[in-house]
């Protein structure tokens, strides 16, 4: 693999895998066709106890981070019997030097990634899933703390290119 250094380009992905241990056996396929250096998913679905075990099949190739509805809560994996939502990075282990995850207004419904290589522009990857179906309060809340986390970033990293990715999940039939 080159370093971003000698390679002035990256290759990303995004996916909605609406589940990572169903899906994962074809993300590793993909990989071994055109190994992306960074991965942007939605919805998981996964626990932070769950992600040792689910990411067996990309250890020493790719590091990962996991925004997940138990990040503010260590006991919900006690209580509920499976993960809702969720967002997930993943980039080729050699640019961990390069990448900062930004934990400011931690939520599972977005995950910011700082890329800052040599050679390259500042980028910011914001990965999203955002809560619906019956969930309008808490859509808009997740959209006050995206919109403030954006501005954060931006105004921290003035000249960085901005990426969007993910499912944001709005339904053309909620008037709301």
């Amino acid at each position: 693999d080159a370093i971003p250094d000698q390679n002035p380009s990256f290759s990303c992905i995004s996916w909605n895998i609406e589940g990572f241990n169903r899906s994962k056996s074809s993300l590793h396929h993909l990989f071994g066709q055109a190994p992306p250096d960074f991965v942007f998913l939605s919805e998981p679905l996964l626990f932070q106890c769950d992600l040792p075990q689910a990411m067996n099949l990309f250890r020493g190739e790719y590091s990962w981070t996991l925004h997940s509805e138990d990040l503010l809560d260590a006991e919900l994996p006690l209580t509920k019997n499976r993960a809702k939502g969720g967002t997930m990075a993943m980039w080729k282990k050699h640019l961990d030097q390069h990448v900062s995850i930004c934990t400011r207004g931690l939520s599972a419904s977005f995950l910011p990634l700082i890329f800052a290589a040599p050679g390259l522009e500042t980028s910011i990857h914001i990965t999203i899933y955002l809560p619906t179906a019956g969930k309008d309060i808490e859509f808009v809340e997740e959209l006050a703390k995206l919109d403030d986390c954006i501005d954060n970033l931006t105004g921290e990293y003035p000249d960085a290119v901005l990426y969007i990715r993910g499912d944001s999940n709005v339904n053309k039939k909620d008037k709301n």
